[in-house]
């Protein structure tokens, strides 16, 4: 079991000075809006699962979350990982980010960013969004239990209000697809989100939640990881993470 959370740092600072605290910082959460039936989202799936293999860049914690729309179900081939919920998250990010529309493959930085499917650039905007301030976000497991505590989060621009998430994702997923734009071809996939499901609302900068964490039976346990973070209503932006 690995807990992953924001560290309190320090500055480098010279004899007798006294110390000067530097913004809590945490993982960064990248989400890649992907579809088996998308030829152009291979690569895409490569770029992310480079950065997950890597599981930091010069030190920021990176987790990666694939989720798989289903809007190109109806084009040939049929996503066995697909979720409609997806596709309607992406959606009210194109209503705040730039770009303001829908399409795939689409990787969204700490739910402000659209990031490059190069993973140089890729990488950079992640550096870019470690050196932000987070909330301390601690996720234990054991067994089927988890417990889930948040804390610092970062206070807000006016009134946008902060969600905890909490996504279950398995790695080391592939398919061979048949029909569609990928049809031959064996695809593999970085983290897949395997559920997605809203925990609550923060409170006075807080929030915790104790329960029973339910898997799918095909699931390899193995490879599941939890990742829970702190998303703003509004403006969507990812402000803590942390997972198990």
């Amino acid at each position: 079991m690995v807990a992953l959370a924001g560290a309190s740092l320090w500055a480098a600072r010279p004899p007798g000075a006294q110390a000067a605290p530097v913004r809590n910082t945490g993982p960064v959460v990248i989400e890649l809006f992907s579809s088996e039936g998308c030829s152009s989202c291979p690569p895409a799936d490569a770029a992310l699962s480079e950065l997950d293999s890597r599981q930091s860049v010069d030190g920021v914690v990176v987790l990666a979350l694939e989720e798989h729309v289903d809007y190109w179900d109806d084009l040939g081939w049929r996503d066995p990982f697909a979720q409609a919920g997806f596709g309607a998250r992406q959606g009210r990010y194109a209503a705040v980010l730039t770009s303001g529309q829908v399409f795939t493959p689409e990787l969204v930085i700490d739910g402000h960013a659209v990031g490059d499917v190069d993973v140089a650039h890729l990488a950079q905007s992640v550096r870019e969004s470690g050196q932000e301030p987070k909330a301390m976000v601690r996720v234990k497991r054991q067994d089927d239990g988890i417990d889930v505590v948040v804390q610092e989060v970062p206070a807000a621009a006016g009134d946008d209000d902060a969600e905890v998430w909490l996504a279950v994702t398995e790695s080391g997923l592939s398919t061979r697809v048949l029909r569609g734009e990928n049809r031959g071809r064996h695809v593999l996939h970085a983290p897949v989100v395997r559920m997605l499901r809203k925990l609550g609302s923060v409170r006075a900068g807080t929030f915790h939640i104790a329960g029973r964490l339910e898997m799918g039976p095909s699931w390899d346990r193995s490879k599941v990881r939890v990742v829970v973070f702190v998303q703003r209503v509004q403006s969507r932006r990812i402000v803590g993470a942390g997972s198990s």
